[in-house]
């Protein structure tokens, strides 16, 4: 599986699952200080579980997807 780890949740749950055989992008490791709004960009278009210790995503991961389904719409 592929995980997309959030800065906030940090470089020893990246660890674990590169230990466990996933393929991991740690925001810490990687892309230290990337906006929210790209990392949830990031996830979505290609294709990351994101994992994130942070609750403000929802508004961001919503935002987008009803953003795509309007775009689906028209």
């Amino acid at each position: 599986m592929r995980f997309l780890v959030d800065e906030c949740t940090g470089p020893t749950v990246a660890k674990w699952l590169r230990n466990q055989k996933h393929e991991v992008f740690s925001v810490f490791e990687e892309a230290r200080g990337m906006d929210d709004d790209d990392i949830i960009l990031k996830a979505f278009e290609e294709n990351w579980i994101l994992i994130t210790n942070d609750n403000t995503y929802c508004w961001g991961i919503i935002e987008l997807f009803v953003g795509q389904y309007q775009k689906q719409l028209s």
